[in-house]
């Protein structure tokens, strides 16, 4: 019996996925982010000038940068990279 392609998964997506909802890593790569874009200073904000929000982004920012520690070891980390910006982007595209 074959399997529907809508059922098959992809090998690029299988480690991402597992990362995301099963693997033993998951904290170390997305707790961190999780928890920084879950506090109030990410939170959404309606109605601001574009001066305001520029701002706001800034000063995300400046607590993004002290949560991700040594810059080098974060570069060197792409699985912890990687969920800097899926945490992140949706959050404040700015």
């Amino acid at each position: 019996m074959a399997v529907p392609a809508h059922t098959k998964t992809h090998p690029v997506a299988d480690e991402p996925a597992q990362l995301l909802f099963e693997g033993a890593d998951r904290e170390r790569v997305h707790g961190a982010w999780r928890r920084l874009v879950s506090g109030k200073e990410f939170a959404y904000r309606p109605g601001l000038p574009p001066e305001e929000r520029t701002a706001l982004s800034y000063e995300r920012l400046r607590l993004l940068n002290d949560a991700a520690g040594d810059p080098v070891e974060l570069a060197a980390d792409p699985y912890r990279l990687v969920g800097l910006h899926e945490w992140t982007g949706p959050v404040d595209g700015g």
